[in-house]
């Protein structure tokens, strides 16, 4: 019987040391910038979807994966995860040398538009609890410098470049449920990656966040978060269909609450005359000279989550 014991310990020990560092929420410290020597041969990248954590071989509490190469012009960069960590590499032309590791993943979301540094989604470790409340936005300047932006949500979070593509609009989010996370706007500046806050009335949560035309305006969702209720998914769907709609100046001043019926995921017509936006999964139009709005009877497909509805196109989404 005593045998029989010690083996059932000696089991469950095992068990523990393996699934603890997959499974641990303690969130790591944030990647530091690699040597840009290249220390070993960086693995060539494969033409397949990169594999997400949860989804891959385990090693050494790391998942294997190797994402295929975004190009740009001559060049291209990718990531790739190892026993080591997380690595990207960038190839100009016969040559390729590792820009940066870390121990937590680290995936390529797209190039800066002026071609001087990459756009990544920076995940806290391999805790999927962690991840749920949102992965960091970060800027990898080519030189190794990675600097975090944003924590955003992947359900109701994103980002959008500027036309000109010195600027970059970011919303958080919040968190799982949106309401409980401090839901922000941030408007940064490249290549200086210098951020700013969007003023908020105390209380009062910003989503969904979009560029005019021009560059010289932004639009986005406001309201103040629902009480908890038993039901936070009906709450928090009732909510999103409320949320004001407003405008601003490209710095976050001169807001002002335009007068609709309430929505999410504003947008601006390509003459700017325009907002259009999602009521109750149809998409209407805010006429900005008249002060008109027109249901203009197109359906709106989102992707529902815990109670808030996607609507962005996802390509900007962790």
């Amino acid at each position: 019987m005593r045998v029989k014991h010690a083996l059932h310990r000696v089991v469950v020990t095992v068990l523990l040391l393996l699934l603890l560092p997959a499974c641990s929420s303690q969130q790591t410290p944030s990647a530091r910038p690699s040597s840009l020597a290249v220390a070993r041969s960086a693995p060539t990248p494969v033409g397949e979807t990169p594999i997400a954590p949860g989804k891959g071989q385990l090693a050494i509490g790391l998942w294997r994966w190797t994402s295929p190469e975004l190009h740009r012009g001559q060049l291209s960069a990718w990531d790739a995860g190892d026993a080591s960590g997380a690595h990207i590499y960038l190839r100009d032309g016969s040559s390729q040398r590792e820009v940066i590791s870390a121990r937590e993943p680290l995936y390529v979301a797209e190039w800066w538009p002026q071609d001087n540094g990459l756009l990544v989604w920076h995940w806290w470790g391999y805790c999927n609890s962690c991840n749920a409340d949102g992965v960091r936005l970060a800027a990898l300047k080519l030189d190794g410098r990675l600097t975090d932006l944003a924590n955003v949500d992947t359900q109701a979070g994103g980002y959008s470049w500027s036309r000109s593509g010195h600027r970059l609009l970011i919303g958080t989010g919040g968190d799982r449920f949106v309401i409980f996370g401090d839901a922000r706007v941030l408007i940064c500046d490249f290549p200086e990656v210098s951020c700013s806050t969007l003023q908020a009335p105390p209380g009062e949560l910003d989503l969904t966040p979009a560029w005019s035309p021009d560059d010289r305006f932004i639009t986005f969702a406001r309201g103040r978060a629902p009480e908890p209720e038993l039901n936070i998914n009906a709450a928090l769907a009732a909510w999103q269909d409320r949320l004001g709609l407003w405008i601003a100046r490209a710095d976050g001043t001169g807001q002002q609450l335009l007068d609709t019926p309430g929505g999410s995921y504003p947008t601006w017509s390509a003459d700017g005359r325009s907002i259009y936006f999602v009521h109750a999964g149809r998409r209407w139009r805010h006429d900005l000279y008249t002060g008109d709005n027109t249901d203009t009877g197109q359906v709106t497909t989102g992707q529902p989550g815990r109670g808030w509805v996607n609507y962005s196109s996802g390509s900007n989404k962790p």
